[in-house]
Protein backbone atom coordinates (compact mmCIF):
# COMPACT_ATOMS: atom_id res chain seq x y z
CA UNK A 1 0.00 0.00 0.00
CA UNK A 2 1.75 3.35 -1.10
CA UNK A 3 2.83 5.49 1.43
CA UNK A 4 0.38 9.18 2.12
CA UNK A 5 1.54 11.62 0.33
CA UNK A 6 3.34 14.36 2.26
CA UNK A 7 1.13 16.10 4.02
CA UNK A 8 0.85 19.45 6.42
CA UNK A 9 1.68 18.89 9.54
CA UNK A 10 -0.66 19.26 12.14
CA UNK A 11 -3.94 20.30 9.54
CA UNK A 12 -5.07 23.57 11.62
CA UNK A 13 -8.82 22.95 10.62
CA UNK A 14 -11.17 20.68 9.92
CA UNK A 15 -11.49 22.06 6.21
CA UNK A 16 -7.73 22.25 5.97
CA UNK A 17 -7.71 18.55 6.89
CA UNK A 18 -10.75 17.93 4.29
CA UNK A 19 -9.17 19.36 1.68
CA UNK A 20 -6.16 17.01 2.35
CA UNK A 21 -8.45 13.96 2.34
CA UNK A 22 -9.63 15.47 -1.24
CA UNK A 23 -6.41 15.03 -2.55
CA UNK A 24 -5.38 11.55 -1.65
CA UNK A 25 -6.50 8.35 -3.57
CA UNK A 26 -8.37 5.66 -1.49
CA UNK A 27 -5.90 3.52 -0.77
CA UNK A 28 -3.68 6.80 0.68
CA UNK A 29 -7.05 7.75 2.78
CA UNK A 30 -7.27 4.46 4.18
CA UNK A 31 -3.67 5.14 5.22
CA UNK A 32 -4.68 8.28 6.89
CA UNK A 33 -7.55 7.24 8.77
CA UNK A 34 -5.99 4.08 10.03
CA UNK A 35 -3.58 6.87 11.43
CA UNK A 36 -6.09 9.45 13.09
CA UNK A 37 -7.89 6.66 14.11
CA UNK A 38 -5.03 5.13 16.50
CA UNK A 39 -4.71 8.78 17.94
CA UNK A 40 -7.59 9.69 18.16
CA UNK A 41 -9.42 6.71 19.62
CA UNK A 42 -9.71 7.79 22.88
CA UNK A 43 -9.28 11.81 22.39
CA UNK A 44 -12.72 12.06 24.28
CA UNK A 45 -10.75 11.57 27.50
CA UNK A 46 -9.58 14.84 26.76
CA UNK A 47 -12.66 16.90 26.70
CA UNK A 48 -14.71 17.63 29.82
CA UNK A 49 -17.95 16.92 30.48
CA UNK A 50 -20.80 19.23 31.85
CA UNK A 51 -17.42 21.50 33.10
CA UNK A 52 -16.22 18.26 35.21
CA UNK A 53 -12.43 17.03 34.00
CA UNK A 54 -11.88 13.78 32.95
CA UNK A 55 -11.46 10.67 35.77
CA UNK A 56 -7.70 10.63 36.73
CA UNK A 57 -7.44 6.88 35.66
CA UNK A 58 -8.65 8.12 31.92
CA UNK A 59 -6.30 10.96 31.95
CA UNK A 60 -3.58 8.11 32.48
CA UNK A 61 -4.93 5.71 29.63
CA UNK A 62 -4.59 8.94 27.44
CA UNK A 63 -1.01 9.96 28.57
CA UNK A 64 -0.03 6.41 27.90
CA UNK A 65 -1.55 6.53 24.78
CA UNK A 66 0.35 9.57 23.35
CA UNK A 67 3.45 8.37 24.90
CA UNK A 68 2.68 5.40 23.11
CA UNK A 69 2.75 7.54 19.85
CA UNK A 70 5.60 9.22 20.55
CA UNK A 71 7.67 6.17 20.79
CA UNK A 72 6.90 5.15 16.97
CA UNK A 73 10.29 5.85 14.90
CA UNK A 74 9.48 8.74 12.80
CA UNK A 75 8.08 8.54 9.46
CA UNK A 76 7.90 10.71 6.00
CA UNK A 77 11.80 10.73 5.09
CA UNK A 78 13.38 12.05 8.95
CA UNK A 79 10.13 14.18 9.86
CA UNK A 80 7.41 13.34 12.47
CA UNK A 81 3.99 12.33 11.54
CA UNK A 82 1.46 14.61 11.80
CA UNK A 83 0.05 12.29 14.18
CA UNK A 84 3.06 12.41 16.47
CA UNK A 85 3.42 16.20 16.42
CA UNK A 86 -0.10 16.62 17.52
CA UNK A 87 0.56 13.86 20.34
CA UNK A 88 3.79 16.21 21.32
CA UNK A 89 1.21 18.95 21.48
CA UNK A 90 -1.41 17.67 23.82
CA UNK A 91 1.28 16.20 25.90
CA UNK A 92 2.30 19.58 26.96
CA UNK A 93 -1.32 21.29 26.54
CA UNK A 94 -2.45 18.78 29.07
CA UNK A 95 0.27 19.55 31.11
CA UNK A 96 1.29 15.51 31.92
CA UNK A 97 4.35 15.45 34.43
CA UNK A 98 6.04 12.62 31.71
CA UNK A 99 6.23 15.94 29.12
CA UNK A 100 9.66 17.05 30.09
CA UNK A 101 11.30 13.37 29.96
CA UNK A 102 9.41 12.18 26.66
CA UNK A 103 10.28 15.63 24.23
CA UNK A 104 14.09 15.64 25.51
CA UNK A 105 15.04 13.07 22.95
CA UNK A 106 13.02 15.24 20.03
CA UNK A 107 15.49 18.01 20.86
CA UNK A 108 18.81 15.46 19.48
CA UNK A 109 16.48 13.85 16.81
CA UNK A 110 18.69 13.86 13.08
CA UNK A 111 16.47 15.96 11.20
CA UNK A 112 16.02 19.81 11.58
CA UNK A 113 12.33 20.03 11.18
CA UNK A 114 11.72 17.44 14.39
CA UNK A 115 14.54 19.49 16.47
CA UNK A 116 12.71 22.48 15.99
CA UNK A 117 9.00 21.45 16.59
CA UNK A 118 10.54 19.81 20.23
CA UNK A 119 12.15 23.09 21.14
CA UNK A 120 8.72 24.82 20.27
CA UNK A 121 6.71 22.58 22.47
CA UNK A 122 9.81 21.79 25.63
CA UNK A 123 9.73 25.08 26.22
CA UNK A 124 6.30 25.67 26.08
CA UNK A 125 6.10 23.27 29.19
CA UNK A 126 6.92 26.54 31.06
CA UNK A 127 8.74 25.27 34.33
CA UNK A 128 11.52 26.35 36.24
CA UNK A 129 13.10 23.07 36.26
CA UNK A 130 13.84 22.80 32.63
CA UNK A 131 14.52 26.54 32.37
CA UNK A 132 18.43 26.19 31.77
CA UNK A 133 17.81 24.02 29.05
CA UNK A 134 15.04 26.57 27.46
CA UNK A 135 17.76 29.03 27.84
CA UNK A 136 20.19 27.15 25.78
CA UNK A 137 18.06 26.76 22.83
CA UNK A 138 17.51 30.29 22.94
CA UNK A 139 21.05 30.52 22.63
CA UNK A 140 21.18 27.76 19.42
CA UNK A 141 23.39 29.15 16.80
CA UNK A 142 20.06 27.67 14.38
CA UNK A 143 18.43 30.46 14.27
CA UNK A 144 15.00 28.25 13.72
CA UNK A 145 15.62 26.28 17.14
CA UNK A 146 16.12 29.98 18.27
CA UNK A 147 13.33 31.39 17.13
CA UNK A 148 10.59 28.26 18.35
CA UNK A 149 12.01 28.03 21.41
CA UNK A 150 11.27 31.84 22.47
CA UNK A 151 7.50 31.20 20.64
CA UNK A 152 7.20 28.30 22.80
CA UNK A 153 8.47 29.91 26.60
CA UNK A 154 6.55 33.11 25.08
CA UNK A 155 3.09 31.16 24.97
CA UNK A 156 3.94 29.42 28.72
CA UNK A 157 3.78 33.00 30.09
CA UNK A 158 1.02 34.24 28.45
CA UNK A 159 -0.76 31.27 29.53
CA UNK A 160 0.04 32.03 32.85
CA UNK A 161 1.68 28.58 33.46
CA UNK A 162 5.49 30.05 33.78
CA UNK A 163 6.80 31.50 36.76
CA UNK A 164 7.87 35.60 37.53
CA UNK A 165 11.26 33.70 37.48
CA UNK A 166 11.04 31.85 34.73
CA UNK A 167 9.32 35.13 32.46
CA UNK A 168 12.54 37.46 33.75
CA UNK A 169 14.69 34.74 32.62
CA UNK A 170 13.75 35.02 29.33
CA UNK A 171 12.97 38.68 29.42
CA UNK A 172 16.84 39.01 29.74
CA UNK A 173 17.73 36.51 27.02
CA UNK A 174 15.61 38.92 24.28
CA UNK A 175 17.83 41.96 25.43
CA UNK A 176 20.42 40.95 23.28
CA UNK A 177 18.00 40.14 20.30
CA UNK A 178 16.11 42.96 20.69
CA UNK A 179 18.67 45.68 20.35
CA UNK A 180 20.88 44.31 18.31
CA UNK A 181 24.00 42.87 20.50
CA UNK A 182 23.18 39.67 19.39
CA UNK A 183 24.37 39.14 15.77
CA UNK A 184 21.78 36.46 13.99
CA UNK A 185 22.04 35.14 10.20
CA UNK A 186 21.54 37.71 7.73
CA UNK A 187 18.63 35.74 6.29
CA UNK A 188 14.84 34.55 6.25
CA UNK A 189 15.98 32.17 9.29
CA UNK A 190 17.41 35.12 11.12
CA UNK A 191 14.87 37.45 10.29
CA UNK A 192 12.53 35.45 11.81
CA UNK A 193 14.38 35.22 15.07
CA UNK A 194 14.67 38.61 15.26
CA UNK A 195 10.81 39.15 14.38
CA UNK A 196 10.04 36.67 16.87
CA UNK A 197 12.26 37.96 19.65
CA UNK A 198 10.42 41.55 19.41
CA UNK A 199 7.45 40.41 19.17
CA UNK A 200 7.53 38.07 22.50
CA UNK A 201 9.82 40.94 23.88
CA UNK A 202 6.50 43.31 24.15
CA UNK A 203 4.33 40.49 24.88
CA UNK A 204 5.83 39.96 27.57
CA UNK A 205 7.86 43.08 29.35
CA UNK A 206 5.30 44.78 31.74
CA UNK A 207 7.22 48.26 32.19
CA UNK A 208 4.79 51.17 30.95
CA UNK A 209 8.24 52.59 28.79
CA UNK A 210 9.05 50.14 26.87
CA UNK A 211 13.02 49.21 25.94
CA UNK A 212 11.64 49.06 22.16
CA UNK A 213 10.86 53.02 22.87
CA UNK A 214 14.74 53.78 23.72
CA UNK A 215 17.61 54.84 22.46
CA UNK A 216 19.19 50.96 23.55
CA UNK A 217 16.45 49.72 20.26
CA UNK A 218 16.66 53.06 18.16
CA UNK A 219 20.12 52.89 17.41
CA UNK A 220 21.56 52.94 13.87
CA UNK A 221 23.59 49.62 14.56
CA UNK A 222 20.69 47.33 15.76
CA UNK A 223 19.96 44.74 13.31
CA UNK A 224 16.47 44.44 14.75
CA UNK A 225 15.63 48.10 14.02
CA UNK A 226 13.26 47.30 11.35
CA UNK A 227 11.58 44.47 13.30
CA UNK A 228 11.40 46.54 16.21
CA UNK A 229 9.73 49.56 14.09
CA UNK A 230 7.00 47.76 12.43
CA UNK A 231 6.37 46.07 16.00
CA UNK A 232 6.08 49.64 17.58
CA UNK A 233 3.58 50.59 14.48
CA UNK A 234 1.56 47.67 15.34
CA UNK A 235 1.38 48.61 19.39
CA UNK A 236 0.33 52.17 18.78
CA UNK A 237 -2.41 50.83 16.14
CA UNK A 238 -3.43 48.26 18.69
CA UNK A 239 -2.73 49.59 22.20
CA UNK A 240 -3.08 53.19 21.58
CA UNK A 241 -3.63 53.37 25.66
CA UNK A 242 -0.89 51.57 26.60
CA UNK A 243 1.34 52.97 24.08
CA UNK A 244 4.22 55.66 24.46
CA UNK A 245 5.63 57.39 21.63
CA UNK A 246 9.40 57.19 21.21
CA UNK A 247 11.50 60.48 21.17
CA UNK A 248 10.97 62.41 18.18
CA UNK A 249 14.59 64.14 17.98
CA UNK A 250 15.71 60.05 18.44
CA UNK A 251 13.25 59.37 15.24
CA UNK A 252 14.69 61.65 12.95
CA UNK A 253 18.15 60.75 14.04
CA UNK A 254 16.97 57.24 12.80
CA UNK A 255 15.68 58.65 9.39
CA UNK A 256 18.47 60.38 8.66
CA UNK A 257 20.80 57.59 9.33
CA UNK A 258 18.50 55.28 7.25
CA UNK A 259 18.39 57.86 4.14
CA UNK A 260 22.42 58.26 4.11
CA UNK A 261 22.55 54.42 4.69
CA UNK A 262 24.27 54.45 8.03
CA UNK A 263 22.34 51.65 9.11
CA UNK A 264 23.07 47.93 10.07
CA UNK A 265 19.86 46.91 8.51
CA UNK A 266 19.46 45.45 5.13
CA UNK A 267 19.13 47.73 1.97
CA UNK A 268 16.14 45.95 0.98
CA UNK A 269 14.19 47.26 3.62
CA UNK A 270 14.91 51.02 3.69
CA UNK A 271 11.80 52.20 2.36
CA UNK A 272 9.88 49.50 4.32
CA UNK A 273 11.77 51.33 7.80
CA UNK A 274 11.37 54.48 6.64
CA UNK A 275 7.73 54.42 6.33
CA UNK A 276 7.90 52.85 9.18
CA UNK A 277 9.45 55.71 11.26
CA UNK A 278 7.01 57.98 9.71
CA UNK A 279 3.95 56.32 11.02
CA UNK A 280 5.60 57.19 14.09
CA UNK A 281 6.30 60.46 13.73
CA UNK A 282 3.22 61.91 12.33
CA UNK A 283 1.77 62.53 15.40
CA UNK A 284 4.87 64.48 16.83
CA UNK A 285 6.03 66.45 13.50
CA UNK A 286 3.26 66.25 11.09
CA UNK A 287 4.37 68.98 8.80
CA UNK A 288 8.31 67.45 8.17
CA UNK A 289 6.49 63.82 7.74
CA UNK A 290 3.98 65.07 5.39
CA UNK A 291 7.05 66.36 3.68
CA UNK A 292 9.34 63.34 3.70
CA UNK A 293 6.16 61.05 2.79
CA UNK A 294 5.77 62.54 -0.86
CA UNK A 295 9.63 62.57 -1.40
CA UNK A 296 9.54 58.82 -0.38
CA UNK A 297 6.34 58.10 -2.19
CA UNK A 298 8.01 58.93 -5.26
CA UNK A 299 10.86 56.50 -4.35
CA UNK A 300 9.10 53.12 -3.83
CA UNK A 301 7.12 52.16 -7.14
CA UNK A 302 6.22 48.59 -7.07
CA UNK A 303 6.62 48.12 -3.61
CA UNK A 304 3.03 48.35 -2.37
CA UNK A 305 2.75 47.52 1.24
CA UNK A 306 5.33 50.33 1.45
CA UNK A 307 3.24 52.79 -0.17
CA UNK A 308 0.01 51.45 2.23
CA UNK A 309 2.53 52.73 5.12
CA UNK A 310 3.32 55.96 3.22
CA UNK A 311 -0.63 56.88 3.15
CA UNK A 312 -1.31 55.90 6.21
CA UNK A 313 1.36 58.02 7.72
CA UNK A 314 -0.83 61.23 5.84
CA UNK A 315 -3.55 60.30 7.22
CA UNK A 316 -2.63 60.64 10.44
CA UNK A 317 -0.81 63.71 9.93
CA UNK A 318 -4.37 64.85 8.56
CA UNK A 319 -5.96 63.58 12.20
CA UNK A 320 -7.87 61.27 10.02
CA UNK A 321 -8.57 58.00 11.60
CA UNK A 322 -7.01 54.40 10.62
CA UNK A 323 -9.45 51.53 9.66
CA UNK A 324 -7.78 49.01 11.39
CA UNK A 325 -7.80 51.47 13.99
CA UNK A 326 -11.35 52.50 14.31
CA UNK A 327 -11.96 48.45 13.78
CA UNK A 328 -10.47 48.20 17.38
CA UNK A 329 -11.82 50.67 19.06
CA UNK A 330 -15.36 49.49 17.64
CA UNK A 331 -14.85 46.15 18.81
CA UNK A 332 -13.81 47.73 22.64
CA UNK A 333 -16.77 50.49 22.29
CA UNK A 334 -20.06 48.53 20.99
CA UNK A 335 -22.83 50.69 19.94
CA UNK A 336 -20.73 54.17 20.31
CA UNK A 337 -20.46 54.76 16.57
CA UNK A 338 -23.61 55.52 14.22
CA UNK A 339 -24.62 53.13 12.15
CA UNK A 340 -22.95 54.43 8.98
CA UNK A 341 -19.59 54.19 10.55
CA UNK A 342 -20.33 50.72 11.87
CA UNK A 343 -21.52 49.46 8.36
CA UNK A 344 -18.08 50.89 6.65
CA UNK A 345 -16.09 48.84 9.07
CA UNK A 346 -17.52 45.56 9.33
CA UNK A 347 -16.81 46.05 5.46
CA UNK A 348 -13.47 46.90 6.21
CA UNK A 349 -14.01 43.37 8.26
CA UNK A 350 -15.29 41.38 5.64
CA UNK A 351 -12.61 42.53 3.36
CA UNK A 352 -9.52 42.00 5.54
CA UNK A 353 -10.80 39.03 6.82
CA UNK A 354 -11.38 37.21 3.69
CA UNK A 355 -8.15 38.19 2.08
CA UNK A 356 -6.46 36.84 5.29
CA UNK A 357 -8.44 33.86 6.04
CA UNK A 358 -10.78 33.29 3.33
CA UNK A 359 -14.46 33.12 3.07
CA UNK A 360 -15.23 29.95 5.17
CA UNK A 361 -13.97 31.19 8.07
CA UNK A 362 -15.01 34.72 7.75
CA UNK A 363 -18.85 33.04 8.05
CA UNK A 364 -17.91 31.11 11.01
CA UNK A 365 -16.16 33.83 13.04
CA UNK A 366 -18.36 36.53 11.67
CA UNK A 367 -21.12 35.46 9.69
CA UNK A 368 -23.49 37.12 11.42
CA UNK A 369 -22.28 40.56 10.83
CA UNK A 370 -22.88 39.83 7.14
CA UNK A 371 -25.38 41.20 6.12
CA UNK A 372 -24.21 44.76 8.00
CA UNK A 373 -20.60 44.65 6.18
CA UNK A 374 -22.72 44.32 2.64
CA UNK A 375 -24.93 47.24 3.93
CA UNK A 376 -21.18 48.75 4.25
CA UNK A 377 -20.10 47.67 1.06
CA UNK A 378 -22.73 49.22 -1.06
CA UNK A 379 -22.25 52.61 0.97
CA UNK A 380 -18.66 53.01 -0.13
CA UNK A 381 -19.74 52.11 -3.23
CA UNK A 382 -18.23 48.78 -4.08
CA UNK A 383 -21.59 46.80 -5.46
CA UNK A 384 -19.28 44.50 -7.46
CA UNK A 385 -18.10 43.51 -3.90
CA UNK A 386 -21.30 43.24 -2.35
CA UNK A 387 -22.74 41.13 -5.15
CA UNK A 388 -20.31 38.62 -4.71
CA UNK A 389 -20.57 38.60 -1.07
CA UNK A 390 -24.07 37.76 -1.41
CA UNK A 391 -23.44 34.78 -3.82
CA UNK A 392 -21.20 33.10 -0.93
CA UNK A 393 -24.00 33.72 2.22
CA UNK A 394 -26.52 31.67 0.19
CA UNK A 395 -24.16 28.81 0.14
CA UNK A 396 -24.87 28.64 3.35
CA UNK A 397 -28.66 29.34 3.59
CA UNK A 398 -31.12 30.69 1.15
CA UNK A 399 -31.31 33.78 2.96
CA UNK A 400 -27.77 33.42 4.43
CA UNK A 401 -25.78 32.80 7.92
CA UNK A 402 -28.45 33.52 10.94
CA UNK A 403 -27.77 36.96 12.43
CA UNK A 404 -26.49 35.29 15.52
CA UNK A 405 -23.34 34.46 16.33
CA UNK A 406 -23.54 30.89 17.89
CA UNK A 407 -25.79 29.85 14.87
CA UNK A 408 -23.63 30.99 12.42
CA UNK A 409 -20.76 28.92 13.37
CA UNK A 410 -23.02 25.93 14.11
CA UNK A 411 -23.74 26.60 10.34
CA UNK A 412 -20.14 27.08 9.72
CA UNK A 413 -19.22 23.91 11.00
CA UNK A 414 -21.90 21.95 9.27
CA UNK A 415 -20.03 22.51 5.71
CA UNK A 416 -20.25 20.09 3.18
CA UNK A 417 -17.04 19.78 1.19
CA UNK A 418 -18.74 21.46 -2.37
CA UNK A 419 -20.29 23.99 -0.26
CA UNK A 420 -16.59 24.79 1.15
CA UNK A 421 -15.02 24.47 -2.22
CA UNK A 422 -18.11 27.11 -3.89
CA UNK A 423 -17.53 29.10 -1.11
CA UNK A 424 -13.27 28.79 -1.77
CA UNK A 425 -14.15 29.78 -5.39
CA UNK A 426 -16.36 32.64 -4.44
CA UNK A 427 -13.63 33.86 -1.71
CA UNK A 428 -11.00 34.00 -4.47
CA UNK A 429 -13.28 36.20 -7.01
CA UNK A 430 -13.65 38.36 -4.00
CA UNK A 431 -9.96 38.61 -3.03
CA UNK A 432 -9.06 39.92 -6.19
CA UNK A 433 -11.44 42.94 -5.25
CA UNK A 434 -10.47 43.20 -1.54
CA UNK A 435 -7.98 45.91 -2.04
CA UNK A 436 -10.30 48.10 -3.62
CA UNK A 437 -12.55 47.67 -1.10
CA UNK A 438 -10.38 49.01 1.67
CA UNK A 439 -8.83 51.77 -0.36
CA UNK A 440 -12.58 52.85 -1.27
CA UNK A 441 -12.90 52.55 3.20
CA UNK A 442 -10.46 54.58 3.65
CA UNK A 443 -11.38 57.21 1.38
CA UNK A 444 -14.82 56.79 2.80
CA UNK A 445 -13.17 57.49 6.57
CA UNK A 446 -11.50 60.72 5.05
CA UNK A 447 -14.22 62.64 3.96
CA UNK A 448 -16.51 61.78 6.91
CA UNK A 449 -14.29 62.09 10.05
CA UNK A 450 -16.93 63.71 11.87
CA UNK A 451 -18.48 59.65 12.32
CA UNK A 452 -15.25 58.58 13.68
CA UNK A 453 -14.30 61.37 15.62
CA UNK A 454 -15.44 59.23 19.18
CA UNK A 455 -12.26 56.86 18.14
CA UNK A 456 -9.72 60.06 17.94
CA UNK A 457 -10.85 61.32 21.44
Amino acid sequence: MPKPKSAPILPESILEFRQLLARSSADERRVIAKAVESHYTDYRLNLTTEGRAPATAAKRIYEQRLLELLRKPIVHDGDMDWVQVDAMSRLVAMRFASAPGALRPFLRARSPKVRVWAADYFSWIGKDAILPSVLRLIRSKDARIAKAAIVGAGRAVVYRWASAKFRRAILRELVPLVTGRRRVPRNEAGNGLLNSAVGRYADLEQAKKSLLNRKECLHAGNHALPNVLFKLVVLRRDKPNEFSLPDAGLLWSLHDAVMVGRTATLPSGTHGTLAAILNLTADLDPARTQSECKTLLKQCEGEPQVFASIQSAMRRCRSIPEAHHCLMWMYEHPGRLSPSAERTLRAFELASFVLDEGFPAYFYDCGEHWRVAHAGLELVGEAKAAAIVTRGAKVLARTGPPADAKRARALGLSLSPSQEARLEKIGKEYARVGDGVIAAVERYIASHVRDFAAVMS
